[in-house]
């Protein structure tokens, strides 16, 4: 693999496709689209993991994961991810598909410089490395804070370079790579905080899967609120998350209250049965100071609510 050392005064690099580009957020969690809507995901379970059949079986782990769940999007988009799926090999399938990749970069990675394992870079200093065939661009960057350098890959990307004006009033130069990068995967970062800030299941729990389903339970909320705000009339004023939620709640459990109430108040349409199995808390007279148990129930109702014979019982199908 011929990489040459590029100046910064590079041209743009562009793959044969041009069209209006999506960014794309992989994580090992699933895809997150530029505007935080999680399109897909992909569950791992080791060696039995279901990836797309389509694929050959000796293709590497990182190719299997992207081929998988980019089933549903078309050709154009910008991927974005971290070191984790980063290789050679995965970016060739993707610049051959037509789809732009950026990510970190492990040095560790083969058929990559090999000057990025010995080069030493100073304070604020960038070095550019330009693929001679497929036209890919590795730069390696060192900030303040950093004890050592960033180090990225991308097919979609200048040799340029962005003014960034620190809290002090300095101005630092910084690869425009680096900036896009930061604010494109910044995507999983905000989708995990606003899953977890009003999440409804947030116990520990051996019981991955009940952990799985409340996760995706929370995430197409998300969608749905982020669906919302984009397509609310000009004068609407934005809604937020917190409220969005509590009026969703409030409509799904207005339509049962509804529905349930009007089946409850129905006369002549409810049978007492006594169960010779169980016994549950009455639902009228039990309370949390004071727990009362009954075996009688209502067979009629839907719910099949647990009730005292006397008082109890009318007075649940009366009110």
């Amino acid at each position: 693999m011929r990489w040459s050392l590029d100046g910064r005064d590079g041209g743009l690099i562009r793959c044969s496709m041009h069209q209006s580009q999506k960014n794309i957020t992989l994580k090992p969690s699933g895809s997150v689209t530029a505007t935080l809507t999680v399109f897909n995901v992909l569950i791992y379970f080791g060696s039995k993991t279901s990836y797309s059949p389509d694929l050959d079986p000796a293709s590497q782990q990182a190719v299997k994961v992207f081929d998988t769940l980019l089933k549903p999007c078309g050709k154009g988009h910008h991927i974005y991810a971290d070191r984790y799926y980063t290789s050679f090999p995965l970016l060739q399938y993707l610049h051959e598909r037509s789809y732009y990749y950026t990510g970190t970069l492990n040095i560790n990675r083969r058929d990559f410089p090999k000057a990025i394992k010995t080069t030493k870079l100073i304070y604020l200093q960038m070095k550019w490395f330009m693929h001679v065939e497929n036209k890919f661009l590795c730069v390696m960057f060192r900030n303040k804070k950093a004890k050592k350098p960033c180090i990225l890959v991308s097919s979609e990307a200048s040799v340029a370079t962005v003014q960034k004006t620190s809290r002090t009033g300095e101005v630092r130069g910084k690869p425009s790579l680096v900036e896009s990068y930061n604010f494109s995967m910044n995507g999983c970062d905000k989708v995990d905080q606003c899953v977890t800030t009003y999440g409804t299941f947030q116990r520990r729990t051996r019981k991955w899967w009940k952990k799985i389903f409340f996760w995706i339970f929370e995430v197409a909320q998300l969608n749905a609120f982020i669906l919302h705000a984009l397509t609310r009339p000009g004068n609407t004023p934005k809604k937020p998350l917190l409220h969005f939620k509590t009026q969703l709640i409030h409509e799904l459990s207005l339509v049962f209250h509804d529905e349930h109430h009007i089946s409850r108040l129905q006369i002549n349409n409810h049978i007492i049965r006594k169960s010779l199995l169980i016994t549950r808390q009455c639902v009228i007279c039990s309370t949390a100071e004071k727990s009362t148990r009954t075996s009688f129930f209502c067979q009629r109702c839907t719910n099949h609510p647990f009730l005292h014979p006397n008082k109890c019982f009318s007075k649940y199908h009366s009110k």
